[in-house]
Order: C-alpha cells, then structure tokens, then sequence
C-alpha cells in the first residue's frame, strides 16, 4: 500500500520509538489512550521558549503537535511566562468533546473513553499524515512563498485516475498551487458541463487562495474534473464513482463522531498510488468549518506534498 511506502519516515514522526514495530505487529498501547491533541496555539516559540510541552514519564519533554496522542500519566506543562489568554492546548477527550487546557487550567478529566483503546492502530497511521518537524514546516512556507509564481500544479504524484465514493452527495474539494489567477474549475460528464466555479476572480496571485468547492451530485459514472489559468494552464483528470468498502471501526462511524471522517480520510491516504485523495479531500472537508487536523491535511494536498 501507499502507506507502507513511508514506512522509513514513521520512526521519526512516531509518538514513542517503539511505534513502528507496534504498527506492523498490531500491538497494543502501552498504556491507555486519553486524548488526542487536535489545535494548539501559538505556534512555535515564544520569546525563544516553548510555551507548552508534554510530559511523559521517563521521557524528554515533547514538543506539542496536532494529533499527538496522549497516554495516562501524560500532562500539558506551561511555561511559567506563557500569557493564559492566547495560549492553548484543545484535546479531543471523546467523539465530540474537546478539553482546553491553558495556563489555568491544566487537568484533563479521570474518565476515559474506551474506544481510543480500539482507536489506537488507526490514531498512529493517521498521526504520520499530520505530523511534520519544525524544519518540515519552514520547507513547507518557503515552497508555498515561492508558489504564487510556478506552474499550475494539482496532485503532482497521483498519475491514476482518481476514484470517489458512488454514494456521496458532498461536494468535492480540490486545492493547487501555482499558475495565474482567476482560475476556472469545471466538471463535466458526458460530454455536458455539470458543475463550474471561478476561483479568485480578482486576479491577485499573492492573495489568491488556490482551493474551492464543487458540486457534482450523482451526475455520470465518470467525471471529467479541470482546472485552468488565466494563461490558459491546464490540469485535466478522470474520475471514477465506484464503491468504496471501510473495515473494522470505519463501518459505521457515527459513534466516533468528528474523528470519524478524519479517520476515514486517513485511511484512504493509506490506500493504493494516491487514487483516492479526492475522496479523503471531500472527508476531511465535510465539516462546516473543518477541523484543524483536516485543514492541516487538506493544506498538504493543495500544496502537493500528500499522498
């Protein structure tokens, strides 16, 4: 699978270094789940000092990432100069209830809810998809600074033709970088324009925001799906409607609650050559507004750095 592709790269992203042989032999956590860290913020350092950490017993303090998965005994830790009203941590403590720690407040609930201990597999091959190091991030903003003058570029690694769900009604999202705005997205099947939008019609290349929303409905079997520039720079792509079979805890999702379609979308990403990225996209953007682990990921994907 895709996933297995970046095997070598868990290691490093991995939230104990043990992780990669626990994935690949299905073990257990080592102690009980009792979060997941889902926003954060400021981000980076404060007057060059962390302003929070994880602790974790017999550990180094850790940086705090989204999607850091948190075990009992693990702690929040603020800096002792952090200002309580701009600095957070939001922790996912069940299916829709988050807990904010702050300076003031720095104590998760006893209870735990029991699924995370089924969760787990799943939360550590998701966590690989939204965890990046520090140096990762500046990469990233250096490429996408220098984006708004490229080529128009869309899913630059996915060479197949893309597969969504044939039963899903939700719009579909796509991202980009690069390529002169305004930008005209179109769908069509059967030879007849279904669906069109114009991306920053204004033309301003340096405030343009290189994504939208399309509205296909149940329209043809295949769809042709384009994206073309003011300079007549164009990326075309087929996609399929096929069904899409989950396994496990992904059959129904409705218990597991915001962290359902994250899940899904993950999963997704793990699967074949990248095929169905426009359908984990649609997940992760289900949300109204969507959450801030899926809006990391679909920023990956606009800006071509996954699947």
């Amino acid at each position: 699978m895709h996933g297995l592709k970046q095997a070598t790269g868990v290691i490093a992203k991995c939230v104990a270094p043990i992780c990669l042989a626990l994935l690949l032999i299905g073990a257990a956590p080592p102690k009980p789940v009792i979060g997941i860290i889902v926003d954060f913020g400021p981000r980076g350092k404060v007057h060059g000092k962390l302003p929070f950490t994880v602790q974790r017993v017999g550990q180094t303090p850790l940086m705090v990432r989204e999607s850091e998965i948190m075990y009992a005994g693990d702690t929040i830790a603020f800096d002792d100069t952090a200002d309580p009203h701009s600095t957070f941590v939001d922790v996912l403590v069940s299916g829709d209830k988050v807990v904010r720690l702050d300076p003031n407040n720095r104590t998760l609930p006893d209870q735990e809810w029991g699924v995370w201990q089924v969760l787990w597999p799943r939360l550590v091959a998701a966590y690989r998809w939204v965890a990046s190091s520090p140096e990762d991030d500046a990469k990233l903003e250096n490429a996408v600074s220098r984006g708004v003058d490229d080529a128009l570029t869309v899913l630059p690694n996915v060479r197949r033709p893309l597969i969504i769900s044939d039963d899903s009604k939700t719009p579909l999202w796509l991202g980009w970088h690069g390529g002169k705005p305004p930008f005209t997205l179109t769908a069509a099947a059967d030879g007849k324009q279904i669906a069109q939008v114009i991306v920053c019609p204004t033309g301003g290349a340096q405030d343009c925001n290189r994504e939208a929303t399309l509205p296909v409905g149940d329209a043809g079997r295949e769809i042709e799906l384009s994206v073309t520039g003011a300079d007549g720079a164009t990326w075309k792509k087929q996609i399929v409607r096929q069904p899409i079979a989950w396994r496990g805890e992904l059959v129904d999702v409705g218990p597991l609650g915001r962290l359902g379609p994250f899940l899904r979308a993950t999963d997704l990403l793990d699967r074949g050559h990248g095929e169905y990225v426009l359908e984990s996209a649609r997940l992760l953007n289900s949300a109204s507004p969507p959450d801030p682990l899926s809006r990391t990921l679909l920023k990956q994907i606009r800006d071509g750095q996954i699947p």
